[in-house]
Parts: structure tokens; C-alpha cells; sequence
């Protein structure tokens, strides 16, 4: 059986610490295997795009956010991520 730092809402923590501290490019590692393994967990396509959007990488962050809406639709702070992703690739557009 898993260990508890093995937990996947353990890992979620470790990313979001990771994009805080380490920057991007850690949480991106971190959220890569997460997701990998466990592709039903919402929050980590969250971090996962909120790491995208930082490195300004909007293809990858508005796939991400919208897996992590695909997996629940009624979590607002998933929406309020996509609304600002599709706002910067609005603006790229221009």
C-alpha cells in the first residue's frame, strides 16, 4: 500500500509549495508523474496550469485547466483559472 508522502493530495501540497518556492519548473516535475498516476485528481491539473501560465506557456495551461474543470465542473476557482487563461490568449490574439 502507499505510504502517506505518496498520497496524491500529499503530492498536490508538494506542488503547490513547490511553485511558491522553487518556482515553476519543480511544480511542473512534480505535477507531471502526479497526473501521470493519478489523471482523476483535479487540483493537480490545477497547479499544473497555474505553473504553464507563469512561464507564460497559455497552450499547455489552458489544456491543464480544462482537465481540471472536466473533472469538477463546479469548483470556482477552476473557472475563474480558465477565464484567465483564455483572457491572456485573447490578448496574445491581438
Amino acid at each position: 500500500h502507499e505510504c502517506a508522502a505518496d498520497h496524491p493530495l500529499v503530492r498536490v501540497y508538494e506542488a503547490r509549495r513547490a511553485l511558491e518556492t522553487a518556482g515553476p519548473p519543480e511544480a511542473l516535475r512534480i505535477t507531471q508523474t502526479l497526473v501521470a498516476e493519478h489523471p482523476d485528481v483535479a487540483e493537480a491539473w490545477y497547479v499544473r496550469a497555474q505553473a504553464f501560465f507563469r512561464i507564460h506557456n497559455t497552450r499547455e495551461a489552458l489544456s491543464a485547466i480544462r482537465a481540471a474543470v472536466r473533472l469538477e465542473p463546479r469548483h470556482g476557482a477552476y473557472h475563474r483559472e480558465l477565464a484567465q487563461v483564455h483572457q491572456a490568449v485573447g490578448a496574445l490574439a491581438e
